[in-house]
């Protein structure tokens, strides 16, 4: 089983829903494997006398340029499926509980270097005042810190305050699907889809297995008296308060790849207005 089902669909989200990159700016991925699509003995032994709960990060990269965007997923995804179980290289994550995501926004490679290097900074200007002070207690808690530290830019590429100045998209992660108890979330969903049409905002949405996911370029939003994206928001809010479902705007800002499969799911777009 290849985690790309359909190279199509992945070109297509590549060549026209992606946005251009300039300078600096990269798209960011990150690669899962996730408890929730493994059955309860496969949870015990791949999760089980771990630091991690419900999700394993296994591989993540930077992508500089959309004419190698294919070709490095391909490798980040090959790197997953490589990653030892708990050192032992006999076993790998099953590709059944891998999950691909990538960031809305594009990501700026100064905006992370420069918060890589202020947090190293920050911990030897503490570690040096420890000294300085001759206070033992602190100098063990900042050296620690400094050993501790991940010294790999990864981290601070993936954060939100590394997007690239050019970052417009919005996420809304709608977890409705096609049961009769969630009738009310799917109408929700075309009502908002339908207003984002008539308003002529450019967004695109996927079809994944929690649900939905409308991917919103917020310019459009800015002084369109044809849509109120506030009293939306109020509308998920409260839909989110009185069912156990919910729509929110993602704050992570990370969405799987449509041609890709999400744990066993094969994530599309969704066309349908």
């Amino acid at each position: 089983m290849n985690l790309i089902f359909n190279e199509s669909l992945l070109d297509d989200f590549i060549d026209n829903k992606l946005d251009e990159l300039i300078n600096d700016e990269v798209f960011y991925i990150t690669i899962f494997s996730r408890a929730k699509y493994l059955s309860h003995q496969e949870v015990e032994f791949y999760f089980k006398n771990t630091k991690y709960r419900n999700t394993i990060k296994l591989n993540s990269k930077a992508i500089k340029s959309k004419k190698s965007f294919k070709q490095d997923l391909i490798e980040l995804i090959s790197n997953a499926r490589l990653k030892p179980i708990k050192g032992n290289y006999d076993y790998t994550y099953p590709i059944e509980s891998l999950v691909c995501f990538i960031s809305v926004n594009k990501k700026s490679m100064r905006k992370a270097l420069m918060r890589f290097e202020a947090e190293i900074n920050l911990k030897f200007y503490n570690l040096t005042s420890s000294v300085i002070s001759n206070n033992n207690n602190a100098i063990s808690e900042n050296y620690k810190q400094i050993k501790n530290l991940d010294y790999s830019l990864d981290n601070f590429i993936g954060s939100k305050k590394s997007n690239s100045n050019d970052s417009p998209n919005i996420d809304i992660d709608f977890d409705v699907k096609h049961t009769s108890d969630n009738r009310l979330g799917l109408r929700i969903y075309k009502e908002f889809k339908r207003n984002l049409k008539d308003a002529n905002v450019k967004f695109y949405a996927i079809n994944t297995a929690g649900g939905y996911h409308v991917v919103i370029n917020s310019n459009g939003l800015k002084s369109n008296n044809k849509i109120n994206f506030a009293n939306w928001v109020k509308k998920f809010k409260k839909y989110t308060r009185e069912n156990e479902k919910e729509i929110v705007i993602n704050t992570i800002q990370m969405i799987p790849i449509p041609g890709v499969y999400q744990g066993g799911f094969k994530v599309t777009f969704d066309e349908e207005v």
